[in-house]
């Protein structure tokens, strides 16, 4: 109850005293750390939830900011939350009205399609009855695609919906992976490679050495969501070896697109897949791998998924590499077979600093910089600021976060309960309220030139907390998991990614942030957000923003409803054009061309021959393939025949 008191009285400063608010927000979050548990945390996030969905409560609080705004129709609404949480199928597959996460896309296809015979809620609990193979939900999917190009309509596969660009959009099947959930069970299938069915070995570069690691291949359906994929193989002694900020996407919703974390020495999503199940045109089924792949032909020749089930073994670079980040414009993939590592637990730091302190040591001492643990990210202020907090380019700077992860042991229970040892209460709490982002955005709007204090506020309040670098001990989903939470229906990014082979990367940042202040200047608009800053290792897919270059992406965020936010975004991933920079392939509006596409991926004409292949009846074209001129190569081909 300690608790509840407290935000209730923090709210009603925030309605009725706004100018103590700055005042009573860093002792309330010290006094609520240090008593609260992280179990309690959730529990109180979940009351309050509950409380403010009211619609009393809602139209209260409406009311209060309707007056504040002077008339401006504020809504909050909590429909769409309560959907995700309750993980929502819709009744019929027809007449549905799909969004992404963010509003920015829409469609009302003509069938919104649900295959598959895995549950989408209760995955973690009924995992151990999920292992055998979904044979007949294959079946269900590949008779879909056979109907639609009967039809002459277009397939397209959707999981989470957290994409902000177009890739998942159709207005004719559009099929949800939900239930595509099984099988979930270790790969030791006897075809599977000798050295590859208990456990095999690996060799990383860590700290300017090679070093031996254990990896093992766990094999689960398409659609399984990241949260709780992530628990069964924690139940298997098992985890990821990186992840992003978030948990909310289906694997290969995440993978497809090349969602990477952070960790100049980590590869992206789509390189933990040593194997995937396709269904492309024409319904027919492929099980891809790389030429050496981890399957045994002659043995896969005997099984029942080859003889009975139809399923046939491609092993290829090219096909492999092209299809792992594909973006829906193949098929289907139905199952994957990944790689994964032993369990293990991180410990996390956030210090303050400055971009331009920062900036000084990359460009001194470069990727030896950034090696030195195994994740380093910055989130940084955009604007410089003075003491006073005004925007100031002659006397201010730009403050920073410099988030730092390396793996520990097992924390003890004291460890994992000592206030040095957890993120501060309040922002894992706000970002846990759906009402927050709503009250966010109506504050920006009126006062936007209040954004830069607030941003050097907000990041100065997730420093750790108790005293600087104290750090945050936990499993290592729960240190990655960037405790967004409800705030990530509310913002929505922008993200590009840049070679680490030179400085371009620095320059593209000093563009960004020089960008940033000139719209502010020139025009009042700004950005509600700090810029993100990540490293990541290369990757083998040949469309993966990462291939063949460790990468800095830069992510630029905006809130739902702010003002000018997206039209600030297309801005910038214009002025991004001419630093070669690779749009993220599920955060970005509309910045990509065919051109564009072949300039910046040299495997790019290869991945067209694995997609004429794949899609040569045209059914998995889309908007976003006909924006881009994708879908324009297939119209070199013969015409497809019914």
């Amino acid at each position: 109850m300690l608790t509840i008191r407290i935000i209730f009285q923090l709210l009603f400063t925030l309605l009725f005293k706004r100018s103590k608010l700055p005042e009573t927000i860093d002792k309330i979050d010290i006094l609520l750390t240090r008593k609260v548990t992280n179990e309690e945390r959730l529990r109180t996030v979940a009351i309050l939830n509950r409380i403010l969905g009211t619609r009393i409560i809602r139209w209260i609080i409406e009311f209060f900011l309707c007056k504040a705004s002077k008339g401006e129709f504020i809504e909050i609404n909590n429909a769409d939350f309560i959907k995700r949480y309750q993980r929502y199928i819709p009744e019929t597959d027809e007449r549905i009205s799909w969004t992404n996460w963010a509003n920015t896309q829409k469609s009302q296809p003509l069938h919104f399609l649900i295959p598959g015979n895995g549950p989408h809620i209760d995955v973690v609990i009924n995992y151990k009855k999920l292992g055998d193979y979904d044979f007949d939900g294959l079946k269900n999917v590949q008779k879909l695609i056979k109907d639609a190009e009967a039809k002459g309509l277009r397939v397209r596969s959707v999981a989470s919906g957290h994409s902000l660009s177009d890739i998942a959009v159709t207005g004719d099947f559009m099929v949800c992976t939900k239930k595509m959930t099984k099988p979930q069970r270790r790969a030791n299938q006897p075809y599977i490679k000798d050295e590859y069915r208990n456990g095999h070995h690996a060799y990383i570069h860590k700290d300017g050495d090679v070093i031996e690691e254990k990896r093992y291949l766990f094999e689960t359906g398409s659609g399984t969501l990241l949260e709780d994929l992530k628990q069964i193989l924690e139940k298997e002694g098992l985890a990821f070896p990186n992840m992003g900020g978030s948990d909310v996407q289906g694997f290969m919703g995440a993978a497809s697109t090349s969602t990477h974390g952070s960790g100049i020495g980590l590869k992206p999503f789509p390189d933990l897949i040593k194997s995937m199940v396709l269904i492309s045109s024409n319904g027919k089924a492929f099980r891809l791998e790389p030429e050496d792949g981890i399957t045994d032909p002659a043995l896969y020749a005997q099984s029942d998924e080859c003889k009975v089930h139809g399923i046939e073994l491609v092993q290829d670079d090219d096909l492999f590499y092209s299809t792992t980040v594909s973006m829906g414009c193949f098929g289907i993939i139905f199952s994957v077979i990944i790689e994964v590592v032993d369990f293990y637990y991180l410990k996390e730091e956030r210090t303050p600093s400055t971009w331009e302190v920062e900036r000084e040591k990359l460009v001194t001492f470069g990727l030896n910089h950034i090696r030195k643990n195994r994740h380093f990210e910055l989130a940084v202020n955009p604007y410089p600021v003075n003491e006073k907090g005004e925007l100031d380019k002659v006397n201010g700077s730009r403050y920073c976060i410099v988030t730092t992860r390396n793996v520990i042991s097992k924390p003890s229970s004291d460890q994992s309960n000592s206030p040095t040892e957890k993120r501060n209460f309040l922002s894992s709490l706000a970002s846990g309220l759906y009402f927050v982002g709503s009250i966010s955005v109506f504050m920006f709007n009126r006062k936007p030139g209040n954004i830069p204090k607030s941003i050097s506020g907000s990041l100065k309040r997730i420093v750790d907390c108790d005293k600087e670098g104290g750090g945050y001990s936990d499993k290592y989903y729960n240190v990655l998991n960037q405790g967004l939470l409800e705030m990530k229906f509310f913002g929505y990014a922008s993200e590009i990614a840049f070679t680490m082979q030179d400085n371009t990367y620095i320059h593209a940042i000093d563009k960004i942030l020089e960008e940033s202040v000139r719209m502010a200047e020139e025009h009042g608009q700004y950005n509600p957000s700090p810029i993100a800053i990540r490293f990541t290792d290369d990757s083998h897919s040949y469309l993966s923003m990462m291939h063949n270059m460790a990468t800095c992406s830069i992510e630029v965020v905006s809130l739902k409803g702010f003002i000018g936010g997206e039209d600030f975004q297309r801005r910038i991933e214009r002025e991004m054009i001419a630093y070669n920079g690779r749009p993220h392939w599920g955060l970005h509006l509309e910045s990509l061309s065919f051109d564009r596409i072949e300039k910046l991926y040299p495997k790019f004409p290869v991945w067209l021959d694995a997609y004429k292949k794949f899609n040569a009846s045209r059914v998995f074209n889309n908007p976003f393939t006909d924006r881009t001129g994708i879908s324009a190569v297939l119209d070199k081909q013969e015409a497809f025949l019914e």
